[in-house]
């Protein structure tokens, strides 16, 4: 409710204090966030849609591991090249794509949450808090020592 909330803030009020670096971080966790969320119909899926709901839970539940898309493959027990082919599907992303904005995702809110970046760094598993902070800059176009509250 909150991600939704600041988006309609975003759209509907004076966003030219907003840079357009967050604005687009803030677009993706949307994008993420609905994505992620859990249908509200009965809709009898496809089998490639279950296969694709279930990456996206393995990837739910491990997100503060740093998986590579064979460790996704192989836990999931699908091939590197179907995973793509069901994300491009899907989520119109990449599946290390999607893995990483999820990974953004909680990274900012352990951030919001108080948390240091080295602290978040060794909660997700990255080798470094430099690596992390490369990593989230990558990602959203502004580092992690600005703490800003998009969520």
């Amino acid at each position: 409710d909150s991600l939704r909330d600041s988006v309609y803030d975003f759209v509907h009020k004076d966003s030219s204090e907003i840079s357009g670096e967050k604005a687009t971080a803030l677009l993706k966790l949307f994008i993420i966030e609905m994505a992620t969320a859990p249908l509200t119909t009965n809709i009898t899926t496809s089998r490639s849609a279950q296969e694709y709901q279930r990456i996206v839970s393995f990837m739910s539940k491990n997100i503060l591991e740093n998986l590579t898309l064979e460790d996704i493959a192989s836990r999931t027990n699908i091939s590197v090249s179907y995973m793509k082919i069901l994300f491009k599907t899907y989520a119109g992303i990449g599946p290390k794509s999607y893995y990483n904005l999820l990974r953004v995702q909680k990274a900012t809110e352990l951030l919001n949450k108080g948390a240091s970046i080295t602290e978040v760094s060794l909660a997700m598993n990255f080798s470094s808090a430099n690596y992390f902070s490369v990593f989230f800059k990558r990602e959203t176009g502004s580092p992690p020592s600005q703490q800003y509250r998009i969520m």
